[in-house]
Formats: structure tokens, C-alpha cells, sequence
């Protein structure tokens, strides 16, 4: 599996396999969460369009519910500067699963006007499909708006009773986790060796209560169980819960791909090693697919290691972002030597300091 992307957004150029684990590196604002989000667009578009299960329709509504989902995940700027036209393309081996060509000609005003599937191998909604769904996870937040999207998803139920329209605007991303951890996903594959390993890890559970509100369940060290208030729950451990619940829910296998965006601005260094363990044997076990965008040294290093460790090989593939290009050429060691520019220059300063002291 490969998606292609041409001037979309930041980036020039990307081309990056999505086999098994794949890892971008890079500073902030390279790019990476760019791909992420074009392969969101692309498989939610496509997914939605096949609820409707009307074939002469399919490929309008595609592009519809594609324009749709840039407008949720890039707010309609898609191209990048200066340019008018865009592509993504997503190919798994040698068939042309979805290419989607983005131009201003028809619409300058407008950063997305004219989109065309047209050169998709995909014409049917009878036609296979690789993914049944993806996830975007950027902030443990979500636990905090949890009771919130409850609120408005009641609300929304209500009003359509009576014909009332909502236009309530919330974090599309954000939303779509919530219904991954409020709704179990029917026939998902479930761990109980992940789950329990995660409950090792935080030294505790995300259970129900009877209200279906979500409460951290924390063991002392007399074992005595304590039902701890999320808003009161450390934001790591919160990072640790999404993982859980989405093993319990059955949201992990080969037809939902994940993206993690820099898991590690939640984690303490210890912690990104064991959450790297954990991807990775999601995995090899789980047959998942997950891409993490990443700028700390750590969560890199470790991803390697473990795919290593758990024999990943030619599934583990790691990227650089800069300059608005994504590839693979000699890219861990790219990455290494970008992100240990801070560690450089604290040694500066380190030699600076003692020289002065002498």
C-alpha cells in the first residue's frame, strides 16, 4: 500500500508505504500530519460514499463527501502555496485504488473547485476497498469532551424528532473518536493480553460506570480499587486509555488504519518507550496498520528498535520530512541528526559554561 501526495498543503512531494508501521519524522510544521489527514479524506470519503448503495451515483457522491472531509480536516486549504493544482493517490500493489486530482481553474476563489476520481480503479461501490474505516488521534482531549459530545449527540436526536435543524460546529476529529469509544465495533477483534498490559502499565482500567460515564478504576499498593474523575486523571495515563478502550471496543485490525500524531507531546520518555512497544506489538498481533507522525527522538528510536525486536522487517518503514518533500533515502539517520540538534547545542552550552568558569 502507497499514497502519493503532490502540493497538498505544506508539502511538494511524499511518497510513503503504509504496510504495517510507518513513521514520519521531522520538526514541527514538515508536513507530517499532512499525510495522515489526505489518507483520512480519502478512505472516510470512500466509505461513506458506499453507505448510500446507489452504483450510478457512487462516484459523485465520493467527490462530494470528499470536498466535504477538506473542508473538516484542512478548513478547504488543501494546496499548497502557490500552486493550483494537487494529487492523492493510494495504490495497494499495482492497482489504483483512489486518485484524486484538486484544482482552483474552475473556482480561483475558492481553495478546492474542481475534484475529479475519475482516474480511480475504483467506478463501483460493489468494488473492493481496502480499509472500512480510519482514525486521526492528535490529543487525549477527547476524554474531556466526552460528556459533551453526549450532550449535543442527544440533542441532535431530539431535534430531529421535531424537524429541527443544528448546525453545531466541534472538532471532526475529535467527534469521531468519541463514537469509537462510546460504541463497540460489531465482530472486532479483541486482546485481552493488550488490554491487561496497558492496565500494568497505568496501574489501573478505563471502565463504565452505570450512567455509561467513563471513570479511571486505580489500584493502590494495597490493591484497594479507587474510581478516579477523568478531568482528575493525569493526561498520559488519559493517552494510555484511548489505547485501551479502542482494544475493548474492537476498533484494531487490518480494515482500520490509525494515525497517531506526536503521541509523545503527552508522554513522559519512559512512556513513549512503552507506548512504542505497544504499536508495534498491535501490530504484529492485531494485523493493524498505523502511521504515527513524530518529532521526538525517543518515540523514533524506540518504534525501530521494537519493530527489531518483534521482526516487523520489510512492514516497518521510517520517513523524513523536510523541505517540503517526504521520503526514505538514509532517512532515520536524517531524523536522528535533526532532532538531536537541541542535545548539540545544550552541549555548547555546557562547554561554554565551564570555560567561563575556568
Amino acid at each position: 500500500m502507497k499514497i502519493k501526495l503532490e502540493n497538498i498543503e505544506i508539502l511538494e512531494k511524499a511518497e510513503v508505504n503504509l504496510d504495517g508501521l510507518t513513521v514520519i519524522g521531522g520538526l514541527n510544521d514538515s508536513g507530517k500530519s499532512t499525510v495522515g489527514k489526505a489518507l483520512m479524506a480519502l478512505i472516510k470519503a470512500d466509505n461513506i460514499a458506499r453507505m448510500f448503495k446507489e452504483n450510478e451515483n457512487f462516484k459523485s457522491d465520493r467527490i462530494r463527501l470528499f470536498r466535504k472531509q477538506v473542508e473538516l480536516l484542512f478548513e478547504d486549504q488543501i494546496h499548497r502555496m502557490h500552486t493550483n493544482r494537487s494529487l492523492i493517490e493510494l495504490k495497494h500493489n499495482q492497482d489504483l485504488l483512489y486518485s484524486c486530482l484538486i484544482s482552483r481553474e474552475r473556482n480561483p476563489k475558492k481553495d478546492v473547485g474542481f475534484i475529479n476520481f475519475d482516474q480511480s480503479s475504483i467506478s463501483s461501490y460493489e468494488d473492493y476497498r481496502i480499509f472500512t474505516d480510519c482514525t486521526f488521534i492528535q490529543t487525549p482531549l477527547i476524554w474531556e469532551l466526552y460528556d459533551f459530545f453526549d450532550t449535543i449527540t442527544t440533542s441532535r436526536e431530539e431535534a430531529s424528532l421535531y424537524f429541527q435543524a443544528q448546525n453545531l460546529k466541534y472538532p471532526y476529529t475529535l467527534f469521531d473518536i468519541y463514537k469509537k469509544l462510546k460504541v463497540k465495533r460489531e465482530q472486532g477483534l479483541v486482546n485481552i493480553d493488550l488490554i491487561e498490559k496497558i492496565k500494568t502499565i497505568i496501574g489501573g482500567d478505563f471502565t463504565k460506570s452505570d450512567l455509561n460515564k467513563y471513570r479511571f478504576a486505580k489500584k493502590d499498593q494495597n490493591a484497594f480499587e479507587q474510581n478516579i474523575e477523568l478531568m482528575n486523571t493525569a493526561t498520559g495515563i488519559k493517552y494510555f486509555g484511548l489505547l485501551q478502550v479502542l482494544l475493548k471496543n474492537g476498533y484494531f485490525d487490518s480494515e482500520c488504519f490509525f494515525i497517531f500524531d506526536e503521541p509523545e507531546n503527552h508522554l513522559h520518555p519512559n512512556w513513549q518507550v512503552k507506548f512504542a512497544e505497544l504499536i508495534v506489538e498491535i501490530i504484529v498481533k492485531m494485523n493493524a496498520k498505523i502511521l504515527i507522525a513524530s518529532h521526538s527522538h525517543y518515540m523514533i528510536e524506540a518504534l525501530e528498535c521494537y519493530s527489531k525486536k518483534y521482526q516487523l522487517k520489510d512492514k516497518a518503514n521510517f520517513y523524513f520530512a523536510d523541505n517540503g518533500c517526504i521520503n526514505n533515502e538514509s532517512s532515520l539517520e536524517k531524523v536522528y541528526e535533526k532532532l538531536a540538534e537541541p542535545f548539540d547545542t545544550l552541549d555548547k552550552l555546557d562547554i561554554e559554561a565551564l570555560n567561563n568558569a575556568n
